[in-house]
């Protein structure tokens, strides 16, 4: 047995499905090695600029989606990048390693079989959407995080397509629109796998060696109260907007949202600012209208 599924029990996965999950991870579920070497470049507050161009050009799909990320309407604010090296002068190694895990995850998407594109689809659609709406929080609230806010949104229900794939009898669960995700589904989940959606993120996550901040958001964004407090106030970021994000996927709107009825706001604040609350009712309807209308115009909302 691998390390990986000796220590399973930790990620609470069943032994047969976190043996399934590492013998399809190389193929579907890992990150691009220059992904990973870069990041671990990024860590180096001596990284030289020229030696992280040099990893992430080996990798000529990454680089071309790094660079398409930094210049969507998420990140470039109408200023167009003309290259890498720009891109990581203008935004930072540390924001750089924050678009390079971005892309390597919505490349994995990609790439999956034809016979899951609706549901794959469907599924980022959702993930793109509660990005967005993080990013926005975090600028409107000014809560300070440098992109990891967006990255952690971006994947984090990249456990859900870790199951469809392993179980694709959860890609059309009966009475369930495809990647609609109600109150159910975690229950549904572990019925039919073992384990819900963020348990086996958060194993894959593990796998793939990701920061803390992500493996927490991937985890605990259903239960963000049980997350370790150096990540709280991320993953209660996460709550809020996959909350938000829902209401948006199931009604192409955010009309007749209940901004009250946000569950996670109230420990955001506790663990943010002070203002929060007030200002979200007032803010909500305001800030999931424009993500919404900005998605329409951004290519990268689809794959």
């Amino acid at each position: 047995m691998s390390q990986v599924a000796e220590n399973s029990t930790s990620n609470d996965l069943p032994q047969e499905l976190a043996e399934k999950i590492e013998s399809l991870a190389h193929a579907s579920f890992m990150l691009p090695e220059a992904a990973r070497k870069a990041m671990e470049l990024a860590k180096d507050p001596n990284c030289d600029v020229e030696d992280f161009l040099v990893v992430i050009q080996r990798d000529p799909k990454l680089a071309s989606d790094i660079l398409g990320m930094a210049n969507s309407a998420s990140f470039s604010a109408n200023i167009k990048i003309a290259s890498l090296q720009q891109a990581v002068v203008r935004l930072g190694f540390r924001q750089c390693r924050n678009l390079i895990l971005a892309a390597a995850f919505s490349s994995l998407m990609a790439q999956w079989p034809a016979r899951q594109h609706v549901v794959r689809n469907a599924l980022w659609r959702h993930s793109y959407t509660t990005a967005s709406l993080c990013q926005r929080f975090n600028r409107e609230f000014r809560l300070r995080f440098e992109g990891e806010e967006f990255t952690a949104g971006l994947i984090h229900d990249f456990g859900r397509f870790a199951l469809a794939f392993c179980h694709p009898e959860l890609c059309h669960p009966e009475g369930h629109i495809v990647g609609e995700e109600t109150a159910t589904i975690l229950e549904l989940e572990t019925r039919v796998a073992g384990a819900n959606h963020c348990q086996v993120g958060a194993f894959i996550a593990g796998i793939n060696e990701m920061p803390s901040f992500l493996t927490d958001a991937i985890r605990y964004h259903h239960s963000p109260q049980d997350c370790p407090p150096e990540n709280l106030l991320l993953c209660s970021l996460i709550s809020a907007c996959d909350h938000m994000g829902r209401h948006l996927f199931t009604f192409n709107s955010a009309e007749g949202y209940l901004a009250e009825e946000n569950p996670w706001i109230a420990l955001l604040e506790a663990n943010g600012s002070k203002s929060i609350a007030e200002g979200f009712i007032e803010k909500a309807e305001t800030i999931m209208s424009d993500v919404l209308e900005n998605m329409k115009s951004n290519s990268l909302a689809n794959l």
